[in-house]
C-alpha cells in the first residue's frame, strides 16, 4: 500500500463523527499475531516523550520520536486487515467516554465533540511496515492488548507522506500501559 493510498484512508479515520453503531466486537478466537508485529511490543523508556500536536510541526521525516496516547480520536481506530491505529494526544482530544454525558455517542473512543482541527492537531497515525516498506496486512486490534482507549507508548519514526491533515509514524517499538 503506498502512501498516496494510506492518506485518504488516514483522513477518512480522522474525520469520521459519531456513529449510531458500535463496532462489532472482536472475535474470540485469535488469529497468529505476525512475528515481525510481535517483535515490536517491549518497554519503551518514557525519559523523552513527545506531545502529538507539537511532534507534527517540530519533527521532519525520518526523525525518531517518543509518543504516548490512547488508541481514540475517531470513529475508526483500527484497519482491518492493515497493521495501524490511531493514537489520540490525551490533552488534546476528549473522547465521548470522558465528556460530562457520554451517553449521546454509542462510539466512547471517537472524539466527535472536539472540532475538527483540534483532532486532526491531537491525533497520529501508527502504522507497522514490512522489510519492503509496505503496511503489514495484519490488523492489530486485540494484537497484544491493543484495544480502543487503551493507552500506549510507541516509539516511532515520522513517514514520509505526513502532512498537516495527516501525522504518519512508522512504529519501531509499541508498549500497552496500564
Amino acid at each position: 500500500m503506498k502512501t498516496k493510498t494510506i492518506l485518504p484512508v488516514l483522513a477518512a479515520l480522522l474525520l469520521a463523527a459519531c456513529g449510531k453503531e458500535a463496532s462489532a466486537p472482536p472475535s474470540s478466537a485469535a488469529p497468529e499475531i505476525d512475528p515481525r508485529i510481535d517483535a515490536l511490543f517491549m518497554e519503551i523508556s518514557a525519559e523523552k516523550l513527545a506531545k502529538i500536536p507539537e511532534a507534527r510541526h517540530s519533527h521532519s521525516v525520518k526523525d525518531e520520536l517518543v509518543l504516548e496516547g490512547r488508541i481514540m480520536g475517531a470513529m475508526d481506530l483500527f484497519v482491518d486487515g492493515h497493521a495501524m491505529f490511531v493514537l489520540g494526544d490525551m490533552e488534546t482530544v476528549t473522547p465521548c467516554i470522558d465528556m460530562p454525558d457520554p451517553s449521546h455517542c454509542d462510539t466512547p473512543w471517537d472524539a466527535c465533540c472536539d472540532p475538527k482541527e483540534l483532532r486532526i492537531q491531537g491525533t497520529a497515525t501508527v502504522q507497522v511496515l514490512d522489510e519492503q516498506g509496505q503496511v503489514i496486512p495484519q490488523g492489530l486490534e486485540g494484537v497484544n492488548g491493543l484495544e480502543k482507549l487503551s493507552k500506549v507508548r510507541v516509539k516511532a519514526q515520522v513517514a514520509a507522506g505526513s502532512d498537516g491533515e495527516a501525522f504518519i509514524l512508522n512504529a519501531l517499538a509499541l508498549q500497552v500501559l496500564p
